[in-house]
């Protein structure tokens, strides 16, 4: 007779929440990626804005000046912009670990709840093998004795 948990579909609709939360943890993960992706790229952008401003000190074009000061105003609102962002996600990615953890726990506990029955299943198991063996020890010292017995 083989171990039968009777929790396993439990167990098992537990792992599929536990797999789909860790999926959820990933995407998220990559969101707070993607987004710190943008703000390097605005960052090295203003940056080389920044740099291109300093060496270019010999000619001045108020035109040019203007539509670099624009430019810069929009890539600081893209930053300030980006980084709500980045901290909505990180507070997404945050709320998800968190799940993950919870469902991770259930899943846990059920695991060792079934590790616990099985092993009090095995020593039930061990200990009826063992009076089965020990029956049939009796039975077979009795048979010898009643050959002694039947030969005398």
């Amino acid at each position: 007779m083989a171990f039968n948990f009777r929790l396993a579909k439990v167990l098992n609709f537990r792992q599929r929440i536990v797999d789909q939360q860790s999926r959820e943890v990933g995407k998220a993960a990559r969101v707070v990626a993607q987004v710190n992706i943008r703000i390097n790229s605005v960052q090295d952008e203003m940056g080389l804005l920044l740099a291109d401003q300093q060496g270019a000190s010999s000619n001045i074009n108020v035109h040019h000046l203007g539509q670099r000061r624009s430019w810069l105003d929009h890539l600081e609102t893209r930053m300030e912009e980006l980084d709500q962002e980045l901290a909505e996600a990180n507070l997404e990615l945050e709320k998800c670990r968190t799940r993950l953890t919870e469902v991770w726990r259930d899943l846990e506990v059920l695991q060792k709840l079934k590790e616990r029955q099985k092993a009090m299943w095995q020593e039930e198991e061990f200990r009826r093998e063992n009076r089965n063996l020990d029956e049939i020890g009796q039975i077979r010292a009795d048979r010898q004795r009643r050959e002694k017995l039947a030969r005398n």
